[in-house]
């Protein structure tokens, strides 16, 4: 997937098989944005040029641009992380919504270069075993 960003807008630009074109769509808004491009030597002057046509389209109407990542994730989890989060919050004596922000901060570290995975067990981890086998020896 290829992202193109201008003025705080983002753009996903893929290309339609059955029709040939390469189409682009601004993510994260409520307006609903697409646009098509003749060729991707085109793309990022399409894109500016549809995010100061709906820039200008707002101003001409009088009304605030939508605008994206307002800062407000819904999250759905289980009751039980939910219940976990909450009282790790109360724990550290602040809100629901600091923990998960500065819980998003850590796993989002900017200094980290290597790539994180999340593993997804819904099972209960197999006990671990009392003794570990030795390895014949080589020679």
């Amino acid at each position: 997937m290829n992202v193109l960003e201008y003025k705080g807008y983002h753009a996903r630009i893929d290309y339609d098989a059955e029709d040939g074109i390469l189409v682009g769509t601004v993510l994260d808004l409520a307006d609903v944005i697409h646009f098509e491009i003749e060729n991707a030597q085109d793309a990022l002057r399409t894109f500016h040029e549809v995010i100061d046509d709906y820039l200008a389209f707002c101003a001409r109407k009088g009304r605030e641009p939508d605008k994206p990542f307002a800062g407000k994730i819904h999250v759905r989890t289980t009751p039980e992380i939910h219940k976990r989060a909450f009282l790790e919050a109360k724990r550290r004596a602040m809100s629901l919504n600091d923990l998960m922000t500065k819980a998003l901060e850590a796993y989002l570290d900017p200094e980290e270069d290597a790539p994180r995975s999340v593993t997804v067990n819904r099972k209960s981890p197999a006990p671990a075993k009392a003794a570990a086998k030795k390895a014949p020896r080589a020679g």
